[in-house]
């Protein structure tokens, strides 16, 4: 599927740093500041080489979540709703910056892939967990269905979107 996603009708929009982890409260070895560095140039390459091609429809958009939120809102009004999020943000900060640039753009039925929400010992006080459930207390019109998991830390979400 990914391979011919550049002739998809719709957007696909990369965000992240591309500088590797950022510091963080929730102090886990494996999430070590500056881990999984891959620079944009390493990312856009290793796309292209599985047939994903930057263009209209694929745009990658490089900096911290707050800043891009606030930087490029003309941008982020503009996009579609989503069909799809994958949500690999890691730590409590990152996803839920992430969660505040995604609000208005989910609906009934997207998919939420949360990447990373098994990780740090499962717990509901750090890390993605947390963030979603505070994110859930806030938008009491938007709830979250269990779906599936995968690999090892990842839940799968149907999004349920009540009427205001």
């Amino acid at each position: 599927m990914a391979n011919n996603y550049s002739d998809f009708k719709h957007h696909f929009y990369g965000l992240d740093t591309f500088q590797g982890m950022p510091g963080n409260s929730e102090e886990n070895a494996s999430f070590a500041q500056g881990s999984f560095y891959c620079s944009l140039d390493e990312f856009v390459q290793s796309n292209e080489s599985e047939g994903i091609r930057a263009s209209g429809q694929i745009k990658y958009i490089v900096g911290i979540f707050d800043k891009i939120k606030a930087k490029r809102a003309a941008e982020i009004d503009r996009m579609q709703p989503t069909a799809i999020v994958n949500l690999d943000c890691d730590f409590y900060a990152s996803t839920e910056s992430a969660l505040s640039i995604i609000k208005p753009k989910l609906v009934q039925g997207t998919v939420l892939l949360a990447d990373d929400w098994n990780t740090l010992s499962s717990e509901r006080t750090n890390g993605e967990r947390k963030a979603l459930d505070e994110f859930l207390e806030r938008e009491p019109y938007i709830s979250m269905e269990p779906w599936f998991t995968y690999m090892y830390t990842g839940q799968a979400f149907l999004v349920h979107v009540d009427e205001k």
